[in-house]
C-alpha cells in the first residue's frame, strides 16, 4: 500500500481518503440534486472551495507541484461554477422578464 500514500508527508498518510470523501461528495450531489441546478452548482463550489481552502493550509504533499495541480484545479473548477451561477441567474432573469412581456402583448 505503501503506492498510495507516498506522495504524502507522514503525518498526512490519511489524505487519501479525504480526497475520496471529495470524490464522493462530489458524486453524490451531482446525482441528488441535478434537478436544482442553482443548489447543486452552489453545493459544489462549497465542497471544492472548502477542500482548496484546507488543502492551501495543510499543505500535505511533499512535492511542490502536486500541491500547487490540486489546489489550482480546485480553485478553476469554482470559478468556472461561480460563472455558471451567475449565467444561469441572468439567463434566469432575462428569460422571465422576456416570458412577463411577452404574455402582456398576448393579453393586450
Amino acid at each position: 500500500f505503501g503506492s498510495l500514500y507516498k506522495l504524502y508527508r507522514r503525518s498526512f498518510y490519511y489524505l487519501h481518503v479525504a480526497l475520496a470523501g471529495k470524490k464522493l461528495a462530489i458524486a453524490v450531489i451531482s446525482t441528488f440534486l441535478s434537478a436544482y441546478p442553482s443548489l447543486l452548482l452552489a453545493l459544489l463550489i462549497a465542497v471544492l472551495g472548502g477542500a482548496a481552502m484546507i488543502q492551501m493550509h495543510l499543505d500535505p504533499f511533499y512535492f511542490r507541484l502536486y500541491h500547487t495541480f490540486e489546489v489550482v484545479s480546485s480553485v478553476l473548477l469554482c470559478a468556472i461554477g461561480i460563472a455558471g451561477l451567475s449565467l444561469m441567474s441572468s439567463g434566469l432573469s432575462a428569460s422571465s422578464s422576456a416570458d412577463g412581456a411577452g404574455a402582456e402583448s398576448v393579453r393586450d
